[in-house]
């Protein structure tokens, strides 16, 4: 799916990001199907190789988030709500998140945005 999505948009300089979402350990298919129902209005979602749910952002992003950190902290507080939603607020410091950034101009390709992907930061709730 990513490779299909970087070689359409291959001609177009926009800036491509790729999260990695890892839910809680033992997590029920639930909690990771609520996750994955918090992140598709943002893009599309799937499983990258190492299981990881995976989200390719193509969307805008403001001039000085060029390190990403004001996206990752959305696309973290929008899984917290939607655990919270469901009961599962305890559940949200377990959530991983990993990011890596990239253009859609032949600079990225999607083995190589994979690779980039660093291991899961599991950072402390924003709001729930």
């Amino acid at each position: 799916m990513l490779e299909h999505i970087l070689d359409l948009l291959s001609g177009i300089h926009t800036p491509v990001s790729l999260f990695a979402v890892t839910p809680p350990p033992r997590a029920p298919a639930s909690l990771e199907a609520t996750i994955a129902d918090a992140l598709a209005p943002l893009g599309c979602i799937g499983r990258l190789p190492d299981r990881r749910i995976g989200l390719v952002y193509l969307g805008p992003r403001g001039a000085e988030d060029s390190n990403g950190e004001a996206l990752h902290n959305l696309i973290r507080a929008r899984i917290e709500r939607r655990l919270s939603d469901r009961g599962w607020c305890r559940q949200a410091d377990g959530v991983g998140l990993a990011a890596t950034h990239g253009w859609t101009d032949g600079k990225a390709k999607a083995g190589e945005l994979i690779a980039a992907l660093p291991v899961n930061r599991v950072t402390p709730r924003l709001s729930c």
